[in-house]
């Protein structure tokens, strides 16, 4: 099924889509290339509307090409229990975007190897068709084989080792999947990064000093556009958050009603994402979901009736591991979180669980 409103997002099959606003600007730049550029060099004496056609036809089969390469990654990720946020298409490429880290090394191995292995598989689909039409359509076989290339070099392009590419995530995977560590493989892998762009840069240099061809230049622009590419992803790779970087501090004096007052005030849904805690002489006694609060009322003044028994997955206690263990499915995204029974505040409720198991398995835990 398939939805679309005018300033929201594609919904197909429970995913959401996102387009960048150049991505239309960038496509018809591409359409021009492959009909005025590419093609005729590959097709003698056809009228310019077929070089069109099939250039158009190119364009969106390419586009449709990164769509399968993302639904590989949100296929995985969905079959490993880590919900998707969304698929956002921008200006080279596209990013299945994860609500939360996966728990195990595995798991993001996995989802990070599967968009290159569904591009492989979509390349390796083509080759019959490829050689089937080849004898009897001209034209269609050059289109086929221009995708069948696409799907190869998006898979071996994003292999490379360098983060956010999906090889730089399934190499932290490894050190992570080794050290046991998240946060230091994380600050290792963007060393490797580092070390890895300049490397190409210092073969393109060296191809240009030697051999003075324009492989050079194609080398140099793949060094500059990878650089680009981990200085997006850099403040992911080295952040190391204490717990008050990941808690929305709550005074635990406050009641139900204020807070919920104050989270009235953040983004869009952030209420209707959250658990309300309800504290009665410094002791959590009960719980309001915000899904059950009215979203068009305004000065709510007794919140009672909604109140409910706290119960697994309605809260984190730091202290107590038996409340944020893999197997506990949180009632909502954002959920209060205790230090020995004082409230601290609200927090991302996975964010939270991934923070607090990476410090209990490494045992340098400090909570404040």
């Amino acid at each position: 099924m398939v939805r679309f409103f005018k300033g929201k997002p594609l919904v197909v099959g429970g995913l959401r889509f996102t387009i960048d606003p150049l991505l239309p600007v960038v496509m018809v730049v591409l359409a021009w290339l492959l009909s005025e550029r590419y093609y005729p060099q590959l097709i003698d004496f056809e009228p310019p509307r077929v070089y069109w056609v099939i250039g158009v036809t190119s364009t969106l089969l390419l586009i449709f090409s990164i769509i399968i390469h993302e639904l590989g990654h949100a296929i995985a990720a969905r079959k490993l229990n880590v919900p998707i946020e969304r698929i956002h298409l921008f200006l080279f490429g596209g990013m299945a975007e994860l609500r939360h880290r996966p728990l195990r090394p595995s798991d993001e191995l996995l989802i990070s190897l599967s968009g290159p292995m569904a591009s492989l598989i979509f390349a390796l689909l083509l080759w019959p068709l490829m050689l089937l039409v080849k004898p009897y359509f001209f034209v269609e076989y050059h289109v086929i084989q221009f995708i069948l290339y696409v799907n190869v070099l998006l898979a071996l392009f994003n292999m490379i080792p360098v983060y956010p590419l999906d090889g730089g995530r399934s190499l932290r995977a490894l050190y992570w999947k080794f050290t046991d560590n998240y946060y230091r493989s994380s600050v290792k892998m963007y060393r490797t990064g580092a070390i890895i762009i300049g490397l190409i840069l210092l073969g393109g240099i060296v191809d240009y000093m030697l051999f003075d061809n324009e492989w050079s230049v194609w080398i140099g622009l793949l060094a500059l556009y990878l650089a680009y590419t981990a200085y997006t992803g850099r403040d992911e790779l080295i952040l190391m958050p204490g717990l008050q970087d990941l808690v929305l501090n709550i005074d635990p004096d406050l009641g139900p009603e204020q807070i919920v007052e104050r989270l009235k005030l953040r983004e869009d849904s952030f209420l209707e994402r959250s658990i309300v805690p309800v504290m009665a002489f410094e002791r959590f006694t009960a719980v309001i979901y915000g899904s059950d609060i009215p979203s068009k009322s305004s000065g709510i003044s007794d919140l009672a009736h909604l109140h409910r028994s706290p119960m697994l997955g309605d809260y984190v206690e730091i202290t107590d591991e038996t409340s944020f263990m893999k197997e506990v499915h949180f009632k909502a995204e954002y959920i209060p979180v205790f230090n020995n029974g004082i409230l601290k505040g609200i927090c991302n409720a996975n964010e939270l669980r991934f923070w607090l198991l990476e410090h209990h398995r490494n045992q340098d835990i400090f909570l404040t």
